[in-house]
């Protein structure tokens, strides 16, 4: 049976004691944070350091903060051009091959 890897951690936190070793599962389970992402984070590590368990909200504000979902809910789609080709886009394709086709049986295209 494969042995659990632990890693020292080195920070500070309220609920971490510096100099501990902990295990992936451990430390999820401590900072609320998912195994798959402080799996990819500390993957090749033999440290926790306060920056791995920082949620990704704090560690870039300008991405994942309040800012972005203000600018998120702005129109991207700037001219009527884009809007009519992005409701088409929609459209799966049985639906727009029908539409094709009774508009060359009604002779409009």
């Amino acid at each position: 049976m494969r042995q659990t890897k632990e890693l020292t951690f080195s920070g500070e936190h309220p609920r971490l004691i510096t100099g501990a070793s902990y295990s992936i599962y451990a430390v999820s389970l401590i900072t609320g944070m998912s195994n798959a992402t402080l799996y990819r984070r500390l993957q090749g590590k033999d440290e926790i350091t306060d920056w791995d368990i920082t949620p990704a909200s704090e560690r870039n504000p300008e991405r994942y903060g309040k800012k972005a979902r203000e600018r998120s809910q702005f129109n991207k789609l700037e001219s009527e051009a884009d809007r009519l080709s992005a409701a088409w886009l929609r459209v799966s394709l049985c639906q727009s091959r029908r539409y094709l086709i009774q508009s060359l049986q009604l002779g409009t295209v």
